[in-house]
């Protein structure tokens, strides 16, 4: 059973090569019902990956990761996942992972980048959350403004107060 699971590990493979990634996933699948090893699950997710099916991608990397927890292939693949998904946090949480349990040095810079290419990812989306927070909070301010302003039309002291909290939040 184990040898016809292999042959059809082998055969996913060579449909992976040819890019042909839907007949790879069903020669993994017939693989991991014959025989469910982490190694045809991070296949088979490798496969998905390539035809943007995340969420199965995310599965199989995960049953792969139950079956060998300190896996760096699914580690690196669920984290290159992550990243396609724009969760950061975890993206870079396992990536840094599979950086811990990694021994094949030819792998190292794969990962590496695929770190930084996570955490300067996030650091670029949370900018970009920050910037358009103090976009809206300077209209917000800005409300307030013109609110006292309408509200003290005939008090020219308060006026010139609400001028000049005007000026200081345009510098």
């Amino acid at each position: 059973m184990s040898n016809a699971a292999e042959q059809h590990n082998t055969n996913g493979k060579k449909c992976y090569m040819n890019k042909k990634y839907d007949d790879a996933i069903e020669h993994y699948a017939k693989a991991i019902k014959m025989n469910p090893l982490s190694k045809y699950y991070q296949n088979r997710a490798m496969c998905h990956y390539q035809v943007n099916n995340l969420k199965m991608a995310e599965e199989d990397c995960k049953r792969a990761l139950e079956l060998s927890p300190n896996e760096v292939k699914p580690l690196y693949f669920l984290g290159n996942v992550f990243l396609k998904n724009k969760k950061f946090n975890e993206a870079i949480n396992c990536l840094s992972k599979a950086l811990y349990h990694n021994s094949v040095i030819t792998n190292t810079s794969d990962i590496e980048n695929a770190l930084k290419r996570a955490r300067h990812q996030k650091y670029e989306d949370e900018e970009s959350r920050r910037i358009v927070q103090d976009v809206e909070f300077h209209t917000y301010l800005e409300s307030l403004i013109e609110k006292d302003r309408s509200e003290n039309a005939d008090n020219l002291e308060a006026l010139q107060k609400i001028d000049m909290a005007k000026k200081r939040l345009a510098e």
